[in-house]
This record gives structure tokens, sequence and C-alpha cells, in this order.
């Protein structure tokens, strides 16, 4: 039987909500070490769809929704090399197309949509934005 196979939504609730307790905990810690051992900027959103709740992870107060969304903006796209990958990726074996670094041009990248568009303005973003992008000549 494949990964893919064994993929299945669990049926009894209460094993569900004990396993969502659980791969959470694991998924954010795994999160931490990326973040603390290899100096990765991590923001990553969890939406319970039944219970109508999100859980938003950040690596740092600062990486948040508006500056990933800034970081994807039509002004910004092309100085960033962005990915996306999903569970049915994953599960296919796609995995092993994840740019691990520079040097591997195996991988196509894709141009996506921005996900956020936020019309509010943050005096910080610009400031921000100096921080994770390289300066434009």
């Amino acid at each position: 039987m494949t990964t893919a196979e064994k993929m299945v939504l669990i049926a009894d609730k209460k094993q569900r909500n004990m396993q969502i307790g659980k791969k959470k905990r694991v998924a954010i810690n795994k999160l931490v070490e990326l973040d603390k051992q290899c100096g990765q900027d991590i923001l990553l959103y969890i939406f319970d769809r039944e219970k109508q709740k999100m859980i938003e992870f950040r690596s740092t107060n600062e990486f948040d929704g508006h500056l990933v969304s800034r970081l994807l903006d039509d002004d910004h796209k092309w100085q960033i090399s962005h990915q996306t990958v999903n569970s049915e990726q994953m599960l296919r074996g796609m995995d092993k197309n994840i740019k691990d670094n520079d040097d591997d041009e195996s991988v196509e990248e894709q141009k996506t949509e921005t996900v956020l568009n936020s019309p509010a303005k943050f005096l910080d973003l610009d400031q921000l934005m100096k921080k994770y992008l390289i300066p434009e000549f």
C-alpha cells in the first residue's frame, strides 16, 4: 500500500482531533527547527474548516501575511523565486522537485497569483521590504 493510499480522513472524530493536535505540534516543531537551524523565514496558516479556527505560525512577528503578500505582488515578485507545493503533489512523490538550493535547476519555477491583497498601509512595511529584498539598482 502506497503512502497516498494510506492517507484517508480519520472517521472517528475523537481520534481525528487527537491526531490534529499531535500532528500540529510535530509540524510546528519542525518549522521551528527550519527557522533556528537553517535561518529560514516561515509563515504557515492551518485552517480547521470544521471548527472555523485559524492558526498562524510565524518565525518572527514581522514575517506575516501582509509582508508575504507584498513580496509576491507584481512590483516585487520578479526579485524572488516562488514555488507552490500542495498535498497531492507531495503524495505523488513530487516532493523531490522542491528546490533545495540555488544550484538545482531541475525545478520549473511556478508563478502564482498573490493570495492576500490587503489595501491597508503599514508604516513599517517598506522598512521590512528592504530587509527581505535585494535593493533595486
